[in-house]
């Protein structure tokens, strides 16, 4: 019992934190992920998408609600039609979860997709350029 009540304590001790670098890794973007507890401060992570290219801003948007961590980037396509990413820790290793989400994906046209972004019991809101906020229920890891 005592050592079961320390370990949901400690869990609940940490704090998970993530920080997008839009101009990181030759300017395609990054995410660096960080885990705290009480006294340590620890490299939990640092995500670079391989699809990306220069000017994508990968990182401009970031939300995380471990295990959950979704990703936008504005900058991505030609025309600016932004996407984002979900993906999910797996022992420190960030996974993704599904393909990209961009226009396409979604079937209609939506400028700067990923401007925003945010993760909450069990749901996922992406915001994007004027008044577009999509909602979508959080992706399984497959």
């Amino acid at each position: 019992m005592c050592r079961s009540l320390f370990l949901v304590l400690f869990f609940l001790l940490l704090t998970y934190q993530a920080a997008g670098a839009p101009a990181e890794a030759s300017n395609r973007g990054a995410v660096y992920v960080r885990e705290k507890s009480a006294s340590v401060s620890q490299a939990r992570g640092f995500v670079v998408e391989a699809d990306t290219s220069s000017g994508a801003l990968f990182g401009s948007a970031v939300a995380l609600a471990w295990p959950y961590l979704l990703v936008g980037a504005l900058g991505y396509g030609s025309s600016g039609a932004g996407f984002f990413y979900e993906y999910s820790d797996n022992g420190g290793t960030w996974t993704k979860v599904g393909s990209r989400v961009d226009q396409a994906g979604l079937g209609m046209s939506i400028a700067s997709l990923g401007t925003s972004v945010a993760v909450s019991d069990g749901m996922v809101l992406i915001g994007a350029a004027g008044s577009a906020v999509l909602l979508f229920p959080v992706a399984s890891p497959t």
